[in-house]
This record gives structure tokens, sequence and C-alpha cells, in this order.
């Protein structure tokens, strides 16, 4: 009932919106740089709650409050820091150093969270199962669905000449309530 995407631009919110209308209404879009922006697509009314630098100075957060049929739900739409160099480049060192990038994310775009109201985190985490921001996430009591209802899909994939490098990068968690 609602979709929220990442990486969306001006040009995919004029592809989409005319094609999704009739079936989710409400749609709010936010741009960012590049491919930076978020989206989301709603059957429930969908306001925007807080539109969160990130620390990093990647992708914002996002902040959303939806009115559904069994009351209000807050949803943090991410968009974590890639697994690249600030300029961007693919390297073995931004593998390993960019986890502790995403994790001070995580804690920037949780504590501004309306703790009182049930909350599903989603979008492009950037890391697997056991990353940090997710590991984090997990401590303070959400489930990360991906493992609970598809036990090993991947949610992307990069062609790199004959080869495929597929990973689980993507995640829906939600709140004990």
């Amino acid at each position: 009932d609602i979709v929220c995407l990442q990486e969306s631009t001006p040009a995919w919110q004029g592809w989409l919106t005319p094609r999704l209308t009739d079936l989710y209404p409400p749609s709010l879009f936010r741009h960012s740089r590049g491919a930076g922006g978020q989206a989301v697509f709603s059957k429930a009314a969908v306001t925007e709650s807080a539109w969160i630098p990130a620390p990093s100075g990647w992708f914002p957060g996002w902040i959303l409050r939806a009115e559904t049929p069994i009351g209000p739900l807050q949803i943090l739409a991410l968009h974590l820091h890639p697994a690249v160099t600030d300029e961007g480049h693919f390297s073995v060192a931004a593998y390993f150093s960019t986890g502790d990038v995403r994790l001070d994310e995580i804690r920037t775009y949780h504590a501004r969270l309306d703790q009182g109201l049930p909350t599903v985190v989603v979008g492009d985490l950037n890391e697997g199962d056991s990353g940090g921001a997710v590991a984090w996430l997990v401590a303070r009591g959400y489930t990360d669905a991906l493992p609970e209802f598809e036990g090993a899909g991947d949610t992307w994939e990069w062609p790199w000449g004959p080869f495929t490098i597929a990973k689980r990068l993507d995640h829906i968690l939600y709140s004990r309530d």
C-alpha cells in the first residue's frame, strides 16, 4: 500500500507519476544531488515530517507519516552511504571503511523519530543483513523483514565484465508495535 523509492530524479518523477497516480493518488518526491532523491507513492495519506541532511554529506534521510486504516505509521526512508570513496569510486578500502559512516547516519536519522509511533525503516542501506546499521536497529527492537520472509534473496546486482556481483543491500525493518 506504500511504495518508497530511492535514487529518484525529476525524470523518474515525470515518468512514474502519470503511470501510478490512479493506483496511488498521494505521492511525494524529494530531489537531491544526482540520483539521490526519494519518492513515496501511497494509498494512504502521507505527509513529510522531516528531510534530514546526511552527516556524511551524501543522501538525506526522510521521515514520513502515513495515516493508515489501523492508525498512524512513521516511515524512515533511507539511502545510506554506499561502499565507495567520497569521490564515488569503488575500492577495497571504501568497502571496509564506510560501515562507520552508515552507522553514524542511522543514529542521526533515528534520533529524529517519534519514539511513540509504530515505525518502518525502509530503503537502500548499502549493507547486508549483518551490517552495522542493520544490527544497530535490530538491537533497538526492530525486525529485519527480508530474512524473515526471503531467506537469501539479493536486492542489488552490478554487471562487471563477464561477472555479476549480487548482494542484499536493501532492507525493510519494523518496530515491535
